[in-house]
């Protein structure tokens, strides 16, 4: 078992520290099995008003806004889940919460853990794990021309989205087509440039055969 890092947690409380102390824990448990590996320390700041969290931000924060690691440091900072609703475009929900702590704490750890990792792997991987990618707006694409964008073109969309959840669907259909312990291999491996080699290492098939034909043909079923 790997050993869990110093954990502080600054903005609730005491009776929401108890609370959301363990749905953190619970999730730093998660993230240390998935990328075998645990930062030194990780600190939560929960913030009640929207100027708070824009001090960290670095600037005026999108109302969309309820959570981000802060780049180059151990630090997520998340909008009070009593202020979601006063202070964000959201509805506050307990699986929502759940899924942003997931979104984030990956981040938090591909960061700290890999020097190169493409914003499409680490986009498309944290959107993956909390089930918040485009997958309404993915399909319509596909749908309207029956192919899928080159793989490679989807690099040069950085802070995209979209392009990222193209990604995260290609995980999906990894996750059913083949054992979900598969994609964490994979994904654990994807600082290194060459991911078409490591992904036939990992899936003993061919990248690009499996993105343009079967991934699309399991995308048109959906």
């Amino acid at each position: 078992m790997i050993k869990l890092p110093e954990i502080k947690v600054s903005g609730l409380d005491e009776v929401d520290y108890e609370k959301y102390f363990k749905i953190v824990l619970e999730h730093i448990k998660w993230a240390g099995d998935f990328f075998d590996w645990v930062p030194p320390e990780i600190i939560f700041e929960f913030h009640k008003t929207r100027e708070s969290i824009d001090k960290h931000w670095g600037n005026k924060s999108y109302n969309w806004v309820v959570g981000f690691h802060k780049e180059n440091t151990t630090e997520i900072h998340l909008i009070h889940p009593h202020n979601y609703e006063e202070l964000s475009v959201h509805k506050f929900s307990a699986e929502g919460f759940a899924n942003l702590l997931k979104h984030e704490i990956t981040h938090l750890f591909i960061g700290l853990k890999y020097q190169k990792y493409p914003y499409l792997f680490n986009e498309g991987l944290a959107l993956y794990v909390s089930n918040f990618y485009l997958k309404d707006k993915v399909l319509q694409k596909v749908k309207e021309r029956n192919i899928l964008p080159e793989f490679e073109s989807l690099f040069f969309f950085e802070n995209d989205y979209l392009a990222a959840s193209f990604f995260s669907m290609f995980l999906v259909y990894l996750d059913g087509k083949y054992r979900a312990e598969k994609v964490n291999i994979f994904v654990n491996q994807l600082d290194h440039s060459d991911y078409k080699q490591v992904f036939k290492d990992n899936y003993e098939c061919n990248f690009d055969e499996e993105y343009e034909f079967n991934f699309l043909k399991w995308l048109l079923q959906q």
